[in-house]
């Protein structure tokens, strides 16, 4: 009987895999702190102290009330639902963000799977494409790394229409972690974040660009947008300090409205290798109150 999957699909996940756990495991060597621990510090319980629990997390007040050891317990660690957004729309296709941006969420993904905390998958590009839903174990982790080694970008992306969909159906409280290239305007960017600010979600996201597009086009041509199919013709002669501007002032603008609407904000350039993209998150979260 001939084989229902094709052995190229096979090569393609089994190479997804091993690049997400070498990043991944090259990026824990001397890591002794979750990047996702803490990351919202609401009180959810006391237990009894056991050993090789976290002293910094010691009530020393109950402690001097009760003659016992006790640790608190914050809501994350027990129940911490995280939901990968990755962006599938067309602009995806440019460089390699699409790659790149599916290799960052295996990363995290592989990140949260070692925790034992649920995770799941949400594509999205003008609205979310089939879920994931989070869940925990050895088999769900290698179905949603093969499902992010064949995402594919096509289409028109509407930020806002996707948050709101999730945050519909997200109703219990987790982490949403976003990535993508976010082009929209800020405006509807921040509006549809907000709406998971009002879910009482904790927003992660990862701004992913490619080295070209932080700097204007060095050679003059007819440009065409990936996702309107919009041309426009450039001359760095005369077009490179505007491109510069504006895309300065459209960055700067989307990073200020999604801290506005209380999200995290990552930048990250398609060239820096995950493993150092993993560090210098790690080492941000680590400098945050």
């Amino acid at each position: 009987m001939p084989s229902l999957i094709d052995p190229s699909e096979l090569i393609k996940i089994k190479n997804f895999r091993l690049r997400v756990r070498g990043a991944v495991e090259g990026f824990l060597v001397g890591a002794h702190r979750s990047p996702y621990h803490g990351f919202s510090a609401e009180f959810s319980e006391h237990r009894a102290y056991t050993p090789g629990d976290d002293l910094r997390w010691l009530d020393w007040k109950a402690l001097a009330r009760t003659g016992r050891l006790y640790t608190k317990v914050f809501e994350e660690e027990t129940n911490l639902r995280a939901y990968l957004m990755v962006d599938t729309s067309g602009s995806m296709a440019y460089g390699n963000k699409m790659e790149y941006a599916a290799w960052l969420a295996g990363a995290l993904a592989y990140l949260l799977h070692l925790q034992h905390d649920a995770v799941g998958l949400v594509p999205f590009s003008e609205g979310i494409g089939e879920v994931m839903p989070p869940r925990t174990g050895r088999v769900h982790f290698d179905a949603l790394l093969a499902r992010l080694a064949k995402l594919s970008p096509s289409g028109k992306t509407s930020p806002k229409r996707a948050f709101l969909e999730l945050a519909g159906l997200a109703r219990k409280r987790g982490l949403v972690i976003l990535i993508s290239d976010l082009m929209a305007s800020p405006d509807e960017v921040m509006r549809g974040a907000r709406a998971f600010r009002f879910r009482k979600h904790h927003l992660m996201v990862f701004h992913v660009l490619t080295r070209e597009e932080n700097q204007p086009p060095e050679k003059p041509g007819l440009y065409e947008d990936m996702e309107t199919g919009q041309r426009v013709r450039f001359h760095p002669s005369t077009g490179a300090d505007s491109y510069a501007s504006a895309f300065g002032a459209w960055k700067t603008a989307i990073e200020a409205g999604l801290t506005d609407a209380g999200a995290e904000y990552h930048g990250l350039r398609t060239d820096t290798p995950l493993s150092r993209a993993l560090s210098a998150f790690m080492a941000k979260r680590a400098r945050m109150p």
